[in-house]
């Protein structure tokens, strides 16, 4: 039985994530090479779940060292363009790992810590930023307003009216401003992509780069992911999936992949392909990217909203149950595109689906479709035992 939570962990006025519980019973498995006959299984479920309202997708799975490509449906509707697995899409709050380890690579440099709080790094950017610290931050349990998904429209009527306006970091920061807390820092969790902008901020500020710049010399590059970027500028470079919403009316999706990535920023302004982002939780789970303890920090979680059974929350990341055990990763959203991203601990078995449409387009049962294909090529060629 599968039941909807709508914490909206990246929203806009026409994006609204809601997390999945996939209905599958946890069994005691242990890992096998996947035969033809799951991987043509794999490609079946995921051709059933492309259709008007889902346009195309890509699915990466990986067990041990053997990884499964598969893509399905379109690319580009007009044109009618083939999904490829190269495609580039947007990811949306996949960005928060991102963002979450370059800032743990500043602790282990001795440039941050957990415990200062955002008036030592960014004095004067939040009313109450004497009582909030990184850890608060990173882990979304700071109390902020978030910008985006908690009724402002500044940002989400914008997307809609001028969807190439550029905004500043410190735009959004000064919405949350506006604003009360919801509640006393560490008392709760909430989502909060202002979070991740003041994340994003006090990178630049401590080092003196672009936090692209720091993005891309500290994990794109030392993890070989060629077809990502910190995107800035509205139109995707490269071979790219178009992404699809459902705008007011219109029963045909509206491609809305032209929209300026600053209005998320480093809450969720990363292009990739769903072959990048599983390198990119193979290197970082594998130890690559951080030392042990602090790797051991971000994979420990807090709980969420009190609905999510089994779920957690913790450094630019959920921990949540799928089916044949846990994933560490993220739900994410971006205007007109999807993404399910998951590894185990250690990143020896990964399930990456990137869609190339938005919740408004996609109905209730498209959503339970491709949840269950994410379920499944995460436990592909698991052998139930006991």
């Amino acid at each position: 039985m599968r039941s909807t939570v709508a914490i909206k962990p990246f929203g806009a006025a026409f994006v609204v994530a809601g997390l999945i519980v996939a209905g599958l019973t946890p069994l005691a498995a242990q890992a096998s090479t996947p035969s033809a006959a799951t991987r043509a299984k794999l490609q079946r479920e995921l051709d059933r779940s492309v259709n008007a309202r889902v346009p195309g997708a890509v699915l990466v799975v990986r067990q041990g060292d053997q990884t499964l490509r598969f893509a399905s449906g379109y690319a580009e509707l007009k044109d009618k363009t083939r999904m490829r697995t190269s495609h580039r899409f947007r990811i949306g709050n996949v960005t928060t790992s991102f963002v979450a380890t370059v800032v743990l690579q500043l602790v282990a440099e001795d440039k941050l810590a957990l415990d200062d709080t955002i008036e030592s790094r960014l004095p004067g950017a939040v009313p109450t930023g004497a009582t909030i610290t990184l850890r608060q931050l990173l882990n979304m349990r700071s109390g902020l307003f978030d910008y985006l998904n908690d009724g402002d429209t500044t940002v989400t009527g914008g997307l809609l009216t001028d969807p190439s306006h550029r905004w500043a970091p410190l735009d959004l920061i000064a919405i949350t401003n506006r604003h009360a807390p919801h509640f006393s820092p560490d008392t709760a969790w909430s989502y909060c992509n202002t979070c991740y902008v003041l994340l994003g901020q006090i990178i630049e500020r401590t080092t003196g780069h672009l936090l692209a710049e720091e993005l891309r010399q500290r994990i794109f590059v030392p993890a070989g992911l060629r077809a990502t970027s910190f995107d800035t500028e509205p139109r995707i470079a490269g071979r790219h999936a178009h992404g699809y919403e459902r705008l007011g009316k219109k029963l045909r999706p509206t491609d809305v992949t032209a929209v300026s990535p600053t209005y998320s920023w480093a809450a969720g302004a990363i292009v990739s392909t769903a072959s990048d982002v599983a390198s990119f939780y193979s290197k970082l789970y594998g130890g690559h990217l951080l030392r042990p303890d602090l790797l051991e920090a971000m994979q420990t979680t807090g709980p969420m909203a009190a609905e999510l059974k089994g779920w957690g929350y913790g450094f630019g990341l959920i921990k949540k149950p799928i089916g044949c055990g846990t994933g560490f990763g993220n739900d994410a959203a971006a205007p007109g595109f999807s993404a399910y991203a998951y590894s185990s601990k250690n990143a020896n078995r990964q399930s990456v689906l990137l869609i190339n449409a938005g919740d408004t387009t996609m109905a209730h049962e498209d959503n339970g479709a491709l949840q269950h294909v994410h379920a499944s090529g995460y436990c592909a060629g698991q052998r139930a035992r006991g």
